[in-house]
């Protein structure tokens, strides 16, 4: 099992990507999975991010690496109010 934002490997074409989505459909957990390198890859979608869509059997873990945000995700930080 994964969570949002874990980097992973697909086994069977070893691109290493993030998950940006995850589902439950018919009991069986789906991920899609965003290529961590810019430019199209046979055999996805998504345009310039590639992506795929990918089980657990599909994925692993990549290990030491941080989670990280999709390209398209920028988090918005409020601003620190200090009050006296």
């Amino acid at each position: 099992m994964f969570d949002l934002f874990n980097v992973v490997k697909i086994k069977h074409n070893g691109i290493v990507g993030t998950i940006v989505d995850k589902t439950v459909i018919n009991g069986k957990t789906m991920y899609i999975v965003e290529n961590n390198k810019s430019g199209t890859v046979k055999g996805a979608y998504g345009g310039n991010w590639a992506e795929f869509d990918c089980t657990d059997e599909d994925l692993e873990l990549v290990k030491d690496a941080a989670p990280s945000m999709p390209k398209y995700a920028t988090p918005k930080i409020a601003p620190q109010v200090t009050y006296a």
